[in-house]
C-alpha cells in the first residue's frame, strides 16, 4: 500500500517541493514569517483532526496527528521571539443560524477591542511608522 500511495502522491510532492513556501523552508525563513506559516497549517490540521477523532478514524493510528507538534514549535517560537499569536479564533458549527454568527462576531469585536482599549489605558502601545508595538 505505501508503494501505491507514493505514485498516487509523487506529483503533488513535486509540486510541493516547487512552492514559494517550501523553497523558503529549506532555505531558512525569518521567525515571524515561520510562525504565521506554521500557525495556518494549525488551524487547518487542528480542524482535520478534530474532525477524524470524532469520526474514530484516528483509533489506534494518534501518532500521525501534526497538529500538538505545530503546537509546540509556535509556542516555542512565542518564547523566544514574542507572542505573535494575538488572533482570535471563534469555534462554530453549521448547525447554529446567521443571528448566532453575526452575536458571536459581535462578541469577538468587543473582546478585542476592550483588549485593545486596556492596553492603550495602560500605556503598553507604541506606534512607530506604520507599525505597533505592544509591550508585554
Amino acid at each position: 500500500m505505501s508503494t501505491k500511495l507514493k505514485e498516487l502522491t509523487w506529483e503533488n510532492h513535486q509540486n510541493a517541493e516547487r512552492m514559494v513556501v517550501a523553497r523558503k523552508l529549506l532555505k531558512g525563513m525569518p521567525a515571524p514569517e515561520y510562525h504565521k506559516f506554521i500557525y495556518n497549517q494549525y488551524v487547518q490540521y487542528e480542524a482535520l483532526e478534530v474532525a477524524a477523532r470524532a469520526a474514530g478514524m484516528l483509533e489506534g493510528i494518534e501518532g500521525i496527528c501534526r497538529a500538538p507538534g505545530m503546537l509546540a514549535d509556535m509556542e516555542e517560537l512565542e518564547e523566544e521571539f514574542g507572542d505573535a499569536r494575538r488572533t482570535v479564533i471563534v469555534e462554530s458549527t453549521t448547525t447554529i443560524g446567521i443571528e448566532d454568527l453575526i452575536a458571536q462576531g459581535q462578541d469577538t469585536e468587543s473582546r478585542v477591542l476592550a483588549r485593545a482599549v486596556k492596553l492603550h489605558l495602560e500605556h503598553r502601545v507604541l506606534l512607530n511608522g506604520n507599525r505597533t508595538i505592544v509591550f508585554k
